[in-house]
């Protein structure tokens, strides 16, 4: 249970507190993301998605989606 327990614990602001990813910054490899719901509603009406990389059981930074769908191919 140890590897989800910063989920249990955390808030979403603190999720929130993390740093943002800057432009072209390369973070290397992650083991998973977090979806983090924004207040901000994209041109389809649905609310727009942050991201928040994991490494190690560790939440790292916030990586913003500015999308309201996952692409995991890429877009286009």
């Amino acid at each position: 249970m140890n590897e989800i327990k910063f989920m249990q614990e955390w808030s979403i602001k603190e999720f929130q507190k993390l740093p943002m990813r800057g432009l072209n910054e390369d973070i290397g490899i992650f083991d998973s993301l977090i979806i983090l719901p924004t207040e901000e509603i994209h041109d389809s009406n649905f609310r727009c998605m942050d991201f928040i990389a994991v490494k190690n059981d560790i939440p790292v930074c916030r990586l913003s989606g500015c999308s309201d769908v996952i692409h995991f191919d890429g877009i286009g």
